[in-house]
Protein backbone atom coordinates (compact mmCIF):
# COMPACT_ATOMS: atom_id res chain seq x y z
CA UNK A 1 0.00 0.00 0.00
CA UNK A 2 1.60 3.47 -0.92
CA UNK A 3 2.25 5.48 1.92
CA UNK A 4 -0.03 8.38 0.12
CA UNK A 5 2.21 11.44 -0.42
CA UNK A 6 2.52 13.35 -3.21
CA UNK A 7 5.92 13.61 -4.67
CA UNK A 8 5.05 15.93 -7.55
CA UNK A 9 3.43 17.89 -5.30
CA UNK A 10 5.98 18.53 -3.25
CA UNK A 11 8.30 19.93 -5.68
CA UNK A 12 5.16 22.07 -7.23
CA UNK A 13 5.15 24.09 -4.03
CA UNK A 14 8.90 24.44 -3.50
CA UNK A 15 8.36 23.12 0.28
CA UNK A 16 11.90 21.86 1.36
CA UNK A 17 11.97 18.99 3.02
CA UNK A 18 13.78 19.25 6.67
CA UNK A 19 16.96 17.50 7.17
CA UNK A 20 16.86 14.78 9.70
CA UNK A 21 19.00 16.92 12.27
CA UNK A 22 16.40 19.81 11.83
CA UNK A 23 13.47 17.79 13.12
CA UNK A 24 11.51 18.20 16.06
CA UNK A 25 11.47 15.01 18.91
CA UNK A 26 7.50 14.85 18.81
CA UNK A 27 5.13 11.65 19.72
CA UNK A 28 1.89 11.74 19.14
CA UNK A 29 -1.58 10.03 19.37
CA UNK A 30 -4.45 11.54 18.23
CA UNK A 31 -8.16 11.34 18.01
CA UNK A 32 -10.60 9.99 20.70
CA UNK A 33 -8.43 10.27 23.78
CA UNK A 34 -9.83 8.17 26.65
CA UNK A 35 -11.74 5.35 25.00
CA UNK A 36 -10.71 2.45 25.62
CA UNK A 37 -9.45 0.94 22.35
CA UNK A 38 -6.65 3.98 22.24
CA UNK A 39 -5.59 2.89 25.88
CA UNK A 40 -4.68 6.79 26.69
CA UNK A 41 -4.46 5.88 30.69
CA UNK A 42 -1.76 3.33 30.03
CA UNK A 43 0.30 6.26 28.24
CA UNK A 44 -0.17 8.62 30.56
CA UNK A 45 0.82 6.15 33.20
CA UNK A 46 3.90 5.61 31.48
CA UNK A 47 4.71 9.26 31.14
CA UNK A 48 4.50 9.06 34.77
CA UNK A 49 7.58 6.97 34.79
CA UNK A 50 9.65 7.98 32.34
CA UNK A 51 11.72 10.97 31.42
CA UNK A 52 11.70 12.15 27.72
CA UNK A 53 14.46 14.39 27.89
CA UNK A 54 14.25 16.56 24.62
CA UNK A 55 11.20 14.64 23.62
CA UNK A 56 7.31 15.79 23.68
CA UNK A 57 4.43 13.82 23.62
CA UNK A 58 1.77 15.42 22.05
CA UNK A 59 -2.15 14.31 22.54
CA UNK A 60 -4.57 15.64 19.46
CA UNK A 61 -8.09 15.26 19.67
CA UNK A 62 -11.02 15.10 21.83
CA UNK A 63 -10.17 14.12 25.16
CA UNK A 64 -13.48 11.85 26.94
CA UNK A 65 -13.75 13.62 30.56
CA UNK A 66 -13.38 10.12 32.54
CA UNK A 67 -9.19 11.28 31.06
CA UNK A 68 -9.47 14.25 32.99
CA UNK A 69 -8.17 12.72 36.49
CA UNK A 70 -5.81 10.99 34.72
CA UNK A 71 -4.43 14.50 32.86
CA UNK A 72 -4.49 15.70 36.48
CA UNK A 73 -2.40 13.47 38.46
CA UNK A 74 0.54 12.87 35.53
CA UNK A 75 0.88 17.10 35.92
CA UNK A 76 0.66 16.85 39.82
CA UNK A 77 3.36 14.04 40.01
CA UNK A 78 5.63 15.46 37.34
CA UNK A 79 4.81 19.41 37.43
CA UNK A 80 7.44 20.09 34.35
CA UNK A 81 5.45 17.67 32.05
CA UNK A 82 3.09 20.51 31.21
CA UNK A 83 5.77 21.36 28.98
CA UNK A 84 6.79 18.25 27.11
CA UNK A 85 3.20 16.49 27.44
CA UNK A 86 0.94 18.93 25.54
CA UNK A 87 -2.47 18.27 25.27
CA UNK A 88 -5.02 20.33 22.37
CA UNK A 89 -8.70 18.98 22.36
CA UNK A 90 -11.81 20.36 21.27
CA UNK A 91 -14.94 19.59 22.63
Amino acid sequence: MPNAFDEGLLKKTKIRERDFCEKENLIITVGRLGISQKNTEMIIEALKEIELKDWKFCFIGTVDRSLEYAINELYKKKSGKKRTNIFCWRD
